[in-house]
């Protein structure tokens, strides 16, 4: 909190009440706003892009934007475009990132051998696939969960990048696949606040892989139905016509991959929930002998 010391008093006014989402807060408000962001033990960064400047403002949740030094956000409105309002866990958190433009005309592999080449970091190639996350679930609701914590944090882990497919972003089926502290929904509202307490074989083997989870995809409730479609969510659209089916129930997964958000995704299959989506979304599904892969420690090898 030191650097306010540093604003004039208009320039404080102002840069607490943006970070309270007000045009005005009195000085009751703005003292009881200082001491919440004391609290959370907030912590300032300042970022620079040309000419344009701001201070980013980091507490355990989240990564706002704010103004300083005079400089009004309308100066810098590709940077608040690109970082506002961010979880405090991602990547990008108090920087300016441009993106890696070719991550689309690359599959899983490619990736993974431009990172091991070195010709692009993996932070890039995670940035981005979260930029057209945020861009295209919106409209295609593929994602029930949103792991980019789980991501960055499993890159952090892995400093020397090992693993074939280390730093490619994909996306876990939210069904048969625990994280630790993650709830495992599948599907279903009736799981939403039930956080898992392991992470399981199958997660371990995506994490020992390099992959970085940035997510759990979409399923219909309890993977029962051909379509995802499921009452706690919005159904899921497929990229290339958003009136017709992705199919289910890997659903998600398949209109992640169609859209290009990501290169890779898991699925299941116990009577066509990868075979299905990969039709209907032009993609490919590569269905394991029954009994390869394992659920353990919840359960066997049930398909």
């Amino acid at each position: 909190m030191g650097w306010l010391a540093d604003c004039s008093e208009a320039e404080r006014a102002s840069v607490l009440a943006k970070m309270a989402g007000r045009a005005y807060l009195s000085e009751k408000e703005l003292k009881a706003t200082e001491k919440t962001l004391k609290m959370q033990r907030a912590k300032a960064k300042f970022i620079q892009d040309g000419d344009a400047e701001a201070w980013v403002f980091i507490t355990r949740d989240d990564a706002i934007i704010v103004s300083c030094r005079g400089t009004e956000p309308t100066e810098f409105s590709d940077i608040l475009a690109d970082l506002k309002t961010i979880p405090v866990s991602h990547p990008r958190a108090g920087r300016v990132h441009k993106g890696f433009k070719e991550y689309t005309d690359f599959d899983a592999v490619g990736i993974a051998e431009l990172i091991k080449t070195k010709k692009i970091q993996a932070i890039d190639a995670l940035d981005t696939a979260i930029d057209l996350i945020e861009q295209l679930d919106p409209k295609l609701n593929f994602i029930h969960q949103k792991t980019y914590h789980y991501a960055m944090e499993s890159l952090n882990r892995n400093k020397d990048l090992t693993g074939p497919f280390a730093g490619v972003p994909m996306l876990m089926k939210d069904m048969d696949s625990a994280l630790y502290s993650v709830p495992m929904m599948q599907g279903s509202n009736y799981l939403k606040d039930i956080p898992m307490k392991f992470n399981n074989s199958l997660s371990k083997k995506f994490t020992n892989s390099g992959a970085l989870i940035c997510g759990k995809s979409a399923t219909p409730e309890f993977g029962l139905m051909i379509t995802t479609e499921p009452k706690a969510f919005k159904p899921t659209r497929n990229p290339w016509d958003i009136e017709r089916s992705t199919g289910g129930s890997s659903g998600g997964a398949g209109s992640a991959v169609a859209s290009r958000a990501v290169p890779i995704a898991h699925a299941s299959d116990g009577g066509g929930s990868i075979r299905i989506p990969a039709a209907a979304c032009g993609t490919v599904g590569s269905k394991p002998t029954r009994g390869r892969i394992s659920f353990s420690p919840s359960h066997g090898d049930k398909w």
